[in-house]
C-alpha cells in the first residue's frame, strides 16, 4: 500500500471514529426539538378552550442536557402572563435532573370590531360601519369590542380610519338634548304625569341627568334624559 492511500484510509478511519462518538454523545444528550415540542404541547393542552397560536422559540444551541429517563414535564414560569411574549419551564425529574425555561409568543386570537369606513366624530355608528376581523388581543391595550350591538346607534367621540379598532371609549351616547333646546319635562308625582314646557340647561344622552327650567314657574330642576326632546322628573 503506497503512503497515499495509507493516509486516506487513516483519514477515512479518523472520521467514521469522530463520527461515532459525536454519535454516541449526542444520543446522551436531551434533544432541543423534544424540549419544544413538549413546550407546544404544554400550552395547546392548557389553554384548550381559547383559540391560540403558539411560536416556541429555538432552545440555545450551546446548551446541553443529560437525556432525562422520565418525561419531561412543563409548567408556567412563575409570574408569567399566559398570552404575549412569556416563558415555560421544563423539568427532568430523573436520576440527573435539571430545569429550563423555553421562550414562548402566544397569541389570544380574538373576533373583534374595527371600522369598515372612515368614520368622523359626531358620527352615529350604524350596523355597516363595523366589521368583525380575527386579531391577536394579547398586545391590545383598552377594551376592544367582541358585540358592538350594544353600542349601535351611539355617537363617535374622535373620527376613526377604516380598519382601525373600535374601543368602548371612543363612543358616547348620543345628544338626545342640547342646551337652550325647548323640551318636554315629564313630571311624576304618584302615579300622576304631568307634562310642561322647559329648556334644557346641558347637554345630555338617554339615562343622563341634566339641569331644567320649567319655563312656567322658572324653577330649576334635574331630571333624566329619556327620549329625544323629553326629559322626566320624579317628584
Amino acid at each position: 500500500m503506497n503512503k497515499g492511500l495509507k493516509k486516506r484510509v487513516l483519514l477515512a478511519v479518523l472520521a467514521l471514529s469522530v463520527q461515532v462518538a459525536v454519535a454516541e454523545e449526542v444520543g446522551d444528550l436531551q434533544s432541543h426539538q423534544e424540549i419544544r415540542q413538549v413546550v407546544e404541547d404544554f400550552v395547546y393542552e392548557t389553554l384548550s378552550d381559547e383559540d391560540v397560536e403558539v411560536r416556541v422559540r429555538s432552545v440555545d444551541n450551546r446548551l446541553r442536557l443529560q437525556r432525562c429517563e422520565a418525561p419531561l414535564e412543563a409548567f408556567w414560569s412563575p409570574g408569567s402572563r399566559q398570552r404575549g411574549s412569556t416563558s415555560v419551564g421544563v423539568a427532568c425529574e430523573g436520576d440527573k435532573p435539571w430545569k429550563i425555561y423555553v421562550r414562548v409568543t402566544i397569541k389570544l386570537m380574538r373576533e373583534v370590531a374595527v371600522a369598515a369606513r372612515p368614520l368622523v366624530r359626531g358620527d352615529i355608528l350604524q350596523r355597516d360601519d363595523v366589521r368583525m376581523v380575527r386579531k391577536d388581543v394579547s398586545r391590545i391595550n383598552g377594551s376592544y369590542l367582541e358585540d358592538p350591538t350594544p353600542l349601535i346607534g351611539y355617537e363617535l367621540r374622535q373620527s376613526v380610519s377604516a380598519n382601525s379598532l373600535l374601543y368602548s371609549r371612543m363612543l358616547q351616547a348620543p345628544k338626545l338634548v342640547r342646551r337652550g333646546d325647548k323640551i318636554t319635562v315629564l313630571a311624576v308625582v304618584g302615579g300622576l304625569e304631568v307634562r310642561v314646557v322647559g329648556e334644557a340647561l346641558s347637554d345630555g344622552g338617554k339615562g343622563q341627568m341634566i339641569r331644567v327650567r320649567n319655563l312656567s314657574s322658572k324653577r330649576i330642576v334635574h331630571g333624566e334624559v329619556v327620549s329625544k326632546g323629553m326629559v322626566r322628573i320624579v317628584m
